[in-house]
């Protein structure tokens, strides 16, 4: 619960929810990983932390890759309506994670344990107030469909300089064909199909999966994207605790029909760091030379303006 006034000064940084993101031109890349890998990223930064509070099970074998062109982000609270608005980038892995009640699946709900982004106070609005992993990024697109740079430490030495260094890129395996626009949304329920197919390793089982699927057509229905978030500070008394954490539910609620096209494949490549080790952490492969290079099963462009509603708590420490 909250425990008082949030105090506002010159420079705050941490605008007023929900917030309005229009015009947003969103890549997808459905990339193969591994379920166990993924099931432990869910486990060491939602469950594990609860100690047993709440139950998210990843739903399959993919993980999504996202570049998103935001043309405006805004607040639509009326304490910051005259704040204006600033387009961003976002660059984001998505999990797709079942969350469970008394063993059943209640909620599809998507979490990002990567997420970059090119404007500093999307940077610290998205941690502070939802629990977004968010880092600051460059994007370039020379050459490539898009490339994102972070700050980054090669290893961990006592000696190693923090630096800027490419972290991804994506570009086309073939030539751009690509078909028009569709409101039609049956190509994108084909490849949620991919991440629930019950044979894959890890899968529900079929019981599990038909609801599942269910799920899904309910928030395709509802014109939702619910997302989860660990929110969490690190305490300055003793560094190795947090002050503060709590499991968060947010939906991003779409404005009208999104507009959709199946894209041809692309070539990723993860580049690995000390401090990044996201082949790994996400069970996609392990980088050789510094870096992994992936195909992605499938693509696809959406176009769609949505607002990031208020959050749910969920669980509390």
């Amino acid at each position: 619960m909250a425990i008082g006034d949030f105090v506002v000064f010159g420079g705050e940084q941490a605008y007023a929810p929900p917030f309005l993101q229009s015009d947003t031109r969103m890549l997808g890349l459905v990339l193969k990983a591994d379920h166990g890998v993924l099931q432990g990223v869910i486990d060491t930064l939602l469950n594990d932390p609860t100690g047993g509070a709440v139950d998210y099970r990843v739903i399959g074998e993919h993980v999504l890759l996202g570049h998103a062109a935001i043309a405006s982000t805004r607040s639509t609270h009326p304490a910051d309506l005259d704040k204006g608005f600033t387009p961003e980038t976002d660059v984001a892995f998505w999990i797709p994670v079942a969350a469970y009640e008394d063993d059943q699946p209640k909620r599809v709900v998507w979490f990002m344990p990567y997420v970059w982004v090119d404007v500093p106070p999307t940077v610290i609005t998205g941690r502070e107030l939802y629990g977004f992993r968010k880092e600051m990024c460059w994007v370039e697109y020379e050459g490539v469909a898009f490339r994102a740079d972070t700050m980054v430490l090669p290893t961990h030495t006592e000696s190693t300089q923090l630096t800027r260094k490419p972290i991804l890129d994506a570009r086309l395996t073939g030539p751009e064909q690509v078909g028009n626009m569709v409101e039609d949304l049956g190509s994108l329920i084909d490849l949620v199909d991919d991440f629930i197919d019950i044979d894959q390793d890890g899968a529900p089982d079929v019981v599990d999966a038909i609801k599942i699927a269910g799920l899904f057509m309910k928030m395709a229905l509802d014109k939702e994207i619910p997302m989860v978030f660990l929110k969490q500070f690190r305490d300055c008394v003793d560094p190795q605790l947090a002050c503060h954490q709590e499991i968060l539910e947010s939906p991003a609620t779409l404005q009208a029909a999104p507009r959709f096209r199946l894209m041809p494949k692309h070539q990723v490549t993860i580049y690995d760091y000390a401090s990044h080790p996201i082949a790994s952490d996400l069970g996609l492969g392990q980088p050789t030379n510094g870096s992994l290079t992936l195909t992605s099963v499938a693509a696809f462009e959406v176009h769609m303006t949505f607002l990031v509603e208020l959050s749910k708590r969920i669980w509390r420490l």
